[in-house]
């Protein structure tokens, strides 16, 4: 960790073969755009890099993935997507919870806050969501 870092630990619900855990969570905001998810459980950890949580947390989740560990927080529900803008200028410490046929502002909640364990999915099922749901936005053109 570089000097000038900021870091942000919390508890986080972990589904593991259906069995659900707490294990700390720790956000560490490097210089700009550097931004690392560590998570430790189980004598382990898991680190991953990117410019914002939204994006560490979908890359974390896939790594945990292949162990049949799911993390449910906000970011890891099947309807939240962080904007760009939430990104650039939030660093995607949140994100939105998008609606079918949604008219106005969508919900914004925070992307590490806990989420029911029966609302999280896969990285893959999440993406597969947004982009149905993009596509409905522009008229049925999958982007």
């Amino acid at each position: 960790m570089i000097a000038d870092a900021a870091a942000d630990e919390r508890p986080v619900t972990v589904l593991r073969d259906s069995v659900e855990t707490s294990w700390p969570i720790r956000v560490i905001e490097g210089r700009y755009p550097e931004l690392t998810l560590t998570l430790t459980g189980d004598g382990r950890t898991w680190n991953a890099v990117g410019t914002s949580v939204f994006a560490a947390l979908m890359d974390l989740r896939e790594q945990l993935e292949a162990e049949r560990i799911q993390l449910c927080c906000n970011g890891a529900r099947r309807n939240a997507w962080s904007s760009g803008m939430q990104q650039d200028m939030g660093r995607g410490h949140s994100v939105y919870l998008l609606e079918e046929n949604q008219s106005g502002e969508p919900t914004e909640v925070r992307t590490l806050d806990p989420a029911p364990g029966d609302q999280v999915v896969t990285v893959l099922e999440q993406r597969t969501w947004y982009a149905d749901w993009l596509a409905q936005r522009t008229g049925g053109r999958r982007k």
